[in-house]
C-alpha cells in the first residue's frame, strides 16, 4: 500500500491498494464530489411564477412540505449533502436557468448552489432541474433546517428536518423517495407528495 492510499479512510485504502479507487503511478486520487446537473449559458431573461423544492422518484417529481424528514446522503469524502430538484413553472422558462438555492441551520447558511441548472420540461407547463447537490459544512442530526430557492425575484421555501423529527427516526418510520430524500408521515397524517412546499414556520 502507498503512503498516499494509507491516509485515505481505511475502505477506501484498501480498494485503492487493490487498484479498483482511482490509482495510478501516481498514488490515490481522493474520491470525487457529486457535482449538480448545471449548465453554461444561462438564459438572459425569463419568466416564472412559482418555484418548489422537492426530489425525484419512480413517480417524478415530488415537493417537500414543512416539517418532512430528509435524509441527507454522505459522499466519498464524508460530507453530508441533500439531494434535491427544483420544480420551476411560468410562461417563460428556459433550458438553462440561473438559481440561487441555500439550506440554512437556524440563521446561518450551511450549504448553497449557486448556479445556473440545466432544465427538462415535464407536463403541465413546468421544468425540473437535475440534480443538486447542497454539500452542508454543519448538520445537525434531528434539526430543523430551511431549503430556499430563488430565481429572479421569486422564492420556494421549505422547512425541513435532518434524518429525524420529534423523536420520529427517519430510518425507521419513513419510507425512501429513491434514496433522495424521505416521504415521511406527518403529525396530521399527510406525506410530502400531498402539499407544495410551505414556508418555515
Amino acid at each position: 500500500m502507498t503512503a498516499a492510499c494509507a491516509r485515505l479512510p481505511l475502505a477506501i485504502a484498501v480498494a485503492c491498494a487493490l487498484g479498483s479507487s482511482g490509482c495510478g503511478t501516481s498514488g490515490c486520487d481522493p474520491p470525487s464530489i457529486p457535482s449538480s446537473e448545471s449548465c453554461d449559458q444561462p438564459a438572459a431573461t425569463y419568466d416564472v411564477d412559482t418555484v418548489e423544492i422537492g426530489t425525484m422518484g419512480g413517480s417524478g417529481f415530488t415537493p417537500l412540505a414543512a416539517g418532512d424528514i430528509v435524509q441527507p446522503i454522505t459522499g466519498g469524502q464524508g460530507s453530508d449533502m441533500i439531494l434535491a430538484y427544483l420544480r420551476v413553472a411560468g410562461p417563460d422558462v428556459p433550458a438553462c436557468l440561473p438559481q440561487s438555492t441555500d439550506v440554512f441551520v437556524d440563521d446561518s447558511l450551511v450549504a448553497s448552489v449557486a448556479l445556473p441548472m440545466a432544465m427538462t420540461a415535464i407536463s403541465g407547463g413546468a421544468s425540473v432541474t437535475g440534480e443538486m447537490y447542497l454539500i452542508m459544512d454543519y448538520a445537525p442530526y434531528g434539526h430543523r433546517v430551511t431549503i430556499r430557492a430563488q430565481v429572479g425575484d421569486v422564492i420556494g421555501e421549505v422547512a425541513v428536518y435532518l434524518w429525524s423529527r420529534e423523536g420520529v427516526d427517519a430510518a425507521a418510520d419513513a419510507t425512501w423517495v429513491d434514496g433522495g430524500a424521505l416521504d415521511a408521515a406527518r403529525a396530521d397524517g399527510a406525506t410530502a407528495g400531498d402539499a407544495a412546499p410551505d414556508a418555515a414556520q
